[in-house]
């Protein structure tokens, strides 16, 4: 199935060092290593040439059972039944070869920028090439693509990227938390003299940098401002409640009560605004406000394909939230995903909270034996799961943009939820 190919380590043939040894040795070698896809490149030669070199390196694909691709020729491509083809901006036109090729066969595109490559997916792109990245004495006629437009790209198509050009184990570094699914070396496999063990060390750099849900256990979510699409309402939540009852917020109000549970909010409302008999009587309140609110919020576009996605997967899942329990499970049911987590915890349950990292202590716990990640989008909760030494993946999106620098550097990955729903 070509929506689960594993792009991270993209292996780009060249013969010229190893001219004594075939190409099915080579690319046999790769995968070894832990390449998870092979392009066959070969410049100036015949297409009978081309297509015996293929043969070979499918051959070595078919015993690992990763796919070939081939550079630039679909006739190739065709006699060899290759699992796909790869063409840049001045060679065939990306169209024309999806016409050519089918709707089963993989087709990707190299790009240099946002433009050239939404029209690569729009064209029928399965994957983009960006680059070059870094130098790189592969093309050395190739204009660089910054760190920055490499992320302008990845977040703004919703297929794989794979990053191309210079990259070698002292930049790889360089690419992290950028969004790509992998990295296509040519050099750094091909030109060394164990290729299996370049290969496996590269992957081990790779896998720091390159999401692969496969190494967690357990996915701890986050609701709001994760998966639901509340962050404005949440936003002036307090401020709005205390209008409804005819009185006048403090200008902060909203900002002051953010990073509360709402046991600590409604204690505040109380203080400062007496609705309500008690702090209990505030708390019910204020929770008949949020329901009323609350109840026809949606969630994220492609959220419920990235849970059918890990699902898939037999990955377990649970919901971490400090949203009030019997508010998560009606939304949860209102948005037909409740099912699709283990369990569903509220911090006021667990008489913890995000604020502090008690919250993903009591999850470290109660799961003792799990490799976990912590799938967040607020600033102050992934501080505290960093602090837990806890893998975190970022979720960006317009409601943290402002701390999005800061995210990024704490986090292990970071991405959007349509991000996600192409690993």
């Amino acid at each position: 199935m070509k929506d689960k190919i594993d792009y991270s380590l993209y292996a780009i043939t060249d013969r010229c060092w190893h001219k004594d040894r075939s190409i099915y040795e080579m690319v046999r070698d790769a995968i070894k290593g832990g390449a998870t896809i092979i392009q066959l490149r070969e410049k100036h030669i015949s297409d009978e040439e081309f297509i015996k070199l293929a043969l070979e390196a499918k051959k070595a694909c078919q015993e690992f059972k990763i796919p070939l691709i081939i550079n630039d020729s679909i006739e190739v491509m065709m006699a060899v039944d290759a699992d796909g083809i790869h063409v840049g901006q001045s060679d065939l036109n990306a169209k024309e070869v999806r016409k050519l090729i089918g709707p089963d066969k993989i087709l990707g595109v190299s790009t240099r920028n946002l433009e050239e490559a939404q029209i690569a997916v729009s064209n029928g792109a399965d994957y983009l090439g960006v680059g070059a990245i870094f130098p790189t004495n592969t093309k050395d006629d190739a204009s660089l693509v910054s760190i920055d437009q490499l992320r302008e790209i990845t977040f703004g198509v919703n297929i794989p990227v794979v990053a191309i050009g210079g990259i070698h184990l002292d930049t790889i570094s360089k690419l992290k938390n950028t969004g790509i699914n992998g990295i296509a070396v040519v050099s750094e496999i091909f030109s060394k003299d164990d290729m299996v063990k370049a290969a496996e060390i590269l992957k081990l750099e790779i896998d720091k940098i390159v999401l692969d849900l496969s190494n967690y256990d357990l996915l701890v979510f986050d609701y709001d401002g994760t998966l639901l699409d509340s962050m404005k309402e949440w936003s002036n939540m307090s401020s709005s409640f205390v209008k409804s009852y005819g009185l006048i917020p403090e200008d902060d109000l909203d900002s002051v009560v953010a990073d509360m549970n709402s046991i600590e909010a409604s204690n505040y409302v109380y203080e400062h605004y007496k609705i309500g008999n008690s702090p209990k009587e505030c708390l019910e309140l204020i929770l008949k406000y949020i329901h009323q609110v609350y109840k026809g919020i949606k969630i994220k576009d492609k959220v419920k394909e990235v849970l059918e996605k890990i699902k898939s997967m037999n990955k377990e899942m649970i919901l971490l939230s400090q949203t009030d329990l019997t508010l998560l499970k009606d939304s949860l049911k209102y948005n037909n995903i409740y099912d699709y987590f283990s369990n569903v915890y509220s911090t006021d349950i667990l008489n913890a909270t995000k604020n502090d990292g008690s919250a993903f202590i009591k999850i470290k716990e109660m799961y003792p034996k799990k490799r976990i990640l912590i799938i967040e989008d607020a600033l102050y909760a992934i501080k505290e799961a960093k602090k837990q030494n806890l893998d975190v993946l970022a979720i960006i999106d317009s409601s943290n943009l402002s701390n999005k620098d800061e995210i990024t550097q704490l986090a292990n990955y970071y991405g959007s939820i349509d991000w996600m729903a192409n690993l």
